[in-house]
């Protein structure tokens, strides 16, 4: 009876959490505070819980009456490396078909062992419950398999069991982009066999503002999603709201983010006028000088450079994201607050614990080598450095992949992706490339190989202008052409006009030996033809 009593007071509790502020109509498909969450289940569930009480939309799931569990691997790219058997694509395993009698090859089937299957979520997901469905009366082939996060085979989550019941639901509880489901398997192209056979996997996370293992608690942080089993917020909790959950409606004497602003302190019209727990509106107005919604800022007329209701404030202490000494009487900062600030006029550092814009960030959650509590509350800064696999001054910028270590070195021209620890690869490199991660070039430069191709060329071209030369001078194509001599004139050239051999040839260049080589041979031909043509007058005569 004692149990009882406390169910009933848990779901009161969690009712009251819902309908404190849910005395309005939302639009269709929206229901609890201030209309903010989506039934998915069409139109039909309830305006207050949220309850479904028809079918959820495709890619939800029902729990707990709600419509809240969201299967995030739909659709969503999917791979292996044991390559598929046929035409079992990897692609079958998050197409939405759950069907597990294998017909129409609807499910993936690896090619050979050792197997495995990785789909990719697109961005990092805090992961709970996963459920696998193997292909009908071949369990066996899934049985025994590992599930690991982010292509890290060391960082198991979930081990299916070695037999049970179609579907299996498993729990994964960590963060992850990539899930991946390996079986060893005995090996080999034969092992096809015994290698994965899936018909569907599906991987749950709860809508925003949801938490639970059945993802029906709700949680109301401002701008973060809560812990899917704690419910706690890193940041802030939205106007209305207030405790480590933000599951504690303000009072009626409080409003705002985190039930900080006390409604006494309003400038309404009407005394004790109510209390909006999330704007702290007036709902007479306000008195006479006084502004904004709950009636608690006052214009004045303050001197230049100064603000505040006292003007006692300075416009160049503020820490706006654009520095200036001239503001308004809010001292309000147009485009925000440095990292590190917040509130309107940006004077007071953020809290401990937080840091970063608009204080958004919270110093845990950084993967420093140690994690202190406090940070710096501008930059986060972790000073002794990230955990491997992350980056960034305050470690909260995951690696890509196909890096390695503290400051996420690119990768070796390996055929894998490298170790993330040490960057050695884990599998063969590529041609051109050696060493333990792939990294030492022993191609030959383009340049060697420019120069060793010209030399060859030209080798060759001198070659051939040799050969050509020596065929000409054989042939008599070609003849050398002896250098001019010196000597004296022969003066007795009688009359056949020919320079004697030793004719002195002084300041006779080149062009003028050919061209006196020329008319010899000339005065030969002629000589001739006139000892014809004499002898064909002679035999005319007789």
């Amino acid at each position: 009876m004692a149990v009882l009593r406390i169910l009933a007071v848990l779901v009161l509790a969690q009712w009251i959490q819902l309908t404190v502020v849910a005395d309005f109509s939302c639009e269709s498909g929206m229901f609890g505070d201030s209309c903010s969450y989506s039934c998915h289940c069409g139109t039909s569930c309830d305006v207050t819980t949220g309850a479904c009480s028809g079918d959820c939309d495709t890619g939800w799931r029902k729990a707990g009456g709600l419509c809240q569990k969201q299967n995030i691997a739909l659709n969503k790219t999917a791979s292996t490396t044991s390559g598929q058997f046929q035409n079992w694509s990897p692609s079958n395993a998050v197409d939405g078909d759950s069907s597990i009698n294998g017909l129409g090859k609807t499910c993936f089937h690896a090619r050979r062992s050792p197997s495995d299957w990785t789909v990719d979520l697109g961005q990092d997901f805090q992961l709970y419950d996963i459920r696998i469905y193997s292909r009908n009366t071949f369990y066996f082939r899934n049985a025994n398999s590992n599930i690991y996060l982010n292509n890290d085979p060391s960082s198991i989550c979930a081990t299916l069991p070695g037999t049970t019941t179609n579907p299996v639901d498993v729990t994964c509880n960590g963060t992850g982009r990539y899930v991946t489901i390996r079986k060893l398997g005995p090996g080999g192209q034969e092992g096809h066999d015994s290698a994965l056979n899936i018909c569907e996997v599906e991987i749950y996370v709860c809508s925003p503002g949801i938490y639970g293992a059945n993802c029906d608690k709700f949680c109301h942080c401002l701008d973060s999603a809560c812990d899917r089993l704690t419910g706690l917020c890193a940041g802030d909790c939205r106007p209305g709201w207030q405790d480590q959950r933000c599951d504690t409606a303000c009072n009626s004497v409080t409003y705002g983010i985190n039930c900080m602003k006390t409604c006494a302190e309003r400038k309404c019209s009407v005394p004790n006028s109510p209390c909006d727990r999330h704007t702290g509106a007036c709902d007479t107005g306000c008195l006479p000088g006084w502004t904004e919604d709950d009636c608690t800022q006052v214009p004045v007329n303050c001197p230049p450079g100064r603000y505040g209701p006292e003007c006692t404030e300075f416009c160049s202490s503020r820490s706006c994201k654009t520095p200036s000494s001239v503001c308004d009487v809010t001292g309000s900062c147009p485009d925000g607050c440095r990292e590190g600030w917040q509130t309107s006029d940006c004077i007071i550092p953020c809290q401990s614990g937080r840091y970063g814009s608009n204080c958004s960030k919270s110093c845990d959650s950084r993967h420093c080598q140690t994690a202190p509590v406090s940070c710096d509350h501008v930059t986060g800064a972790c000073a002794a450095g990230c955990q491997e696999g992350w980056i960034g001054a305050d470690c909260t910028l995951r690696c890509k992949r196909g890096t390695y270590g503290p400051d996420c070195t690119r990768c070796g021209h390996c055929d894998v992706t490298c170790n993330i620890g040490d960057g050695r690869c884990p599998g063969q490199c590529l041609d051109g490339f050696t060493g333990d991660r792939c990294d030492e070039d022993v191609r030959v430069s383009p340049v060697t190989s420019g120069v060793i191709g010209g030399a060859v060329v030209l080798v060759v071209m001198l070659l051939l202008i040799g050969g050509l030369t020596i065929c000409l001078l054989k042939s008599g194509r070609l003849k050398w052409i002896s250098s001019p001599s010196t000597g004296v004139r022969n003066k007795n050239t009688g009359d056949t006009g020919e320079i004697p051999v030793h004719a002195n040839t002084y300041r006779t260049n080149e062009q003028d030996y050919i061209e006196l080589s020329d008319v010899t041979r000339e005065r030969e031909e002629k000589s001739q033809y006139d000892v014809i043509q004499n002898k064909v007058y002679e035999n005319s005569q007789i």
